[in-house]
């Protein structure tokens, strides 16, 4: 059975995205181990589906970027002057985001397994965004033919999984990077934020996008997974 092709509106805009629900992206996270490029694509699959990363962001990542421990990641502009890696668009997209519980088990799990690799990219084996594109496109393909989304639109689950669960907020905006809305907004952030020099107001901003983000996340797919149980458990019984 091909998974459920999710269509919704975008922050109100009137063009239609095609998504995918969280639902069947932890059934594309299953469905990987085994995969001949599962190290770099269960990573990818997992920061743009639960996180709401651009390609070019999860790319960019490398282990020195990943804090298992405070389960938080960092979005840096790009130094290294590579042309087929985009750079920041706006100021907001470096940013420190804590991380989803499901998102922390599969990257500890990856440096448990390969625990020397400080500094080096989080994605491996794929030298250009394109070439990483090309991957999981062949990989969707492979995974239930019918379903057909476009790479880079695997980010688009946790925005409309928010907007269609009503915890759409200013703090969800900013964990995907996007530039505040109007000036309202612009203030109240920086505020907010305080001196991103300072580790302690970055750490209670951190805690705030926690709060306001990541438990509706850990939420969503415990859902899923009380659900997927409850099917099993009914197939079970037949």
């Amino acid at each position: 059975m091909s998974p459920k092709m999710g269509k919704a509106f975008r922050y109100g805009e009137k063009k239609r995205r095609v998504y995918l629900p969280i639902s069947s992206l932890l059934d594309l996270l299953d469905w990987l181990p085994g995969h001949k490029f599962e190290t770099s694509l269960i990573p990818g699959v997992a920061l743009q589906g639960l996180c709401g990363l651009q390609l070019q962001e999860v790319l960019r990542l490398t282990w020195d970027r990943v804090n298992l421990r405070s389960e938080t990641i960092t979005i840096e502009e790009d130094r290294r002057h590579d042309p087929s890696v985009a750079g920041v668009k706006n100021e907001h997209r470096v940013r420190k985001l804590p991380l989803p519980e499901k998102v922390v088990r599969i990257l500890a799990n990856l440096w448990a397994a390969n625990p020397n690799r400080k500094g080096s990219d989080l994605v491996i084996d794929t030298p250009t965004w394109k070439a990483y594109s090309h991957r999981v496109g062949r990989m969707l393909k492979g995974w239930k033919l019918a379903y057909r989304i476009p790479p880079k639109d695997l980010r688009n689950t946790l925005p409309t999984e928010a907007e269609k669960g009503g915890w759409m907020s200013i703090w969800v905006r900013r964990y995907f990077g996007h530039a505040p809305a109007n000036m309202i907004e612009r203030s109240y952030l920086a505020e907010v934020e305080g001196d991103w020099n300072n580790d302690d107001e970055v750490d209670s901003f951190v805690e705030k996008l926690r709060e306001s983000v990541v438990v509706h996340i850990d939420a969503e797919v415990q859902k899923c997974k009380k659900m997927q149980s409850a099917k099993v458990e009914n197939v079970v019984s037949l």
